[in-house]
């Protein structure tokens, strides 16, 4: 982008078609649901994260990314910051279920090898664990300049996490109730 350019400000300026990715996003849900049938799954749809039954037990999974975050620590050069980012997206998503966070693993994609971005990009995952008291079990590390082939030292970043929870304990929504009627006013 030259520096005259307005950077965009909408999904749609940026060339993203909402509409597509919702139909996208249908198609993928709805093998999603058809994959129930392999296994004892608690939710149908509308969370962060979802569970397997084991007896009262539920053993749930979440995993996310940090997205167009990621352009900006690599245009600042501060790389730490980003597995913290990581790691607090994956258990966000478990902690708004009411499922305490058990574990992590994360997935780092780069275009070359380069120890100390590496480094960076591991210790900030590590203090994101630290963070949520979890530990980092491993994940994966894979040189794929095919994929990332824009500029040096490029990369992406995702993880999953795991939570434990009793079945009767979940927060799923069903529960909220609205209990009076908000207002809001405009100040001058």
């Amino acid at each position: 982008m030259t520096k005259n350019k307005k950077p965009p400000s909408t999904y749609a300026e940026a060339g993203i078609d909402l509409s597509i990715e919702a139909q996208i996003l249908k198609t993928i849900n709805d093998y999603v649901k058809k994959s129930f049938q392999f296994g004892d799954v608690v939710a149908n749809e509308g969370h962060y994260a979802n569970m397997i039954k084991l007896g009262d037990i539920g053993l749930a999974l979440t995993s996310d990314g940090v997205g167009t975050k990621l352009l900006i620590a690599q245009e600042i050069g501060k790389l730490d910051t980003i597995g913290i980012d990581c790691v607090a997206m994956n258990v966000n998503d478990l902690l708004s279920m009411g499922i305490p966070p058990k574990a992590f693993v994360d997935y780092l994609a780069i275009s070359e090898l380069n120890k100390s971005q590496i480094e960076q990009i591991i210790s900030g995952i590590y203090k994101g664990c630290e963070l949520s008291g979890i530990p980092l079990l491993g994940g994966e590390l894979a040189t794929v300049p095919e994929l990332l082939v824009d500029k040096k030292n490029a990369f992406d970043i995702a993880g999953t996490a795991l939570g434990i929870v009793s079945l009767d304990s979940v927060i799923d929504g069903s529960e909220i109730k609205q209990i009076g009627r908000a207002s809001c006013r405009e100040r001058v």
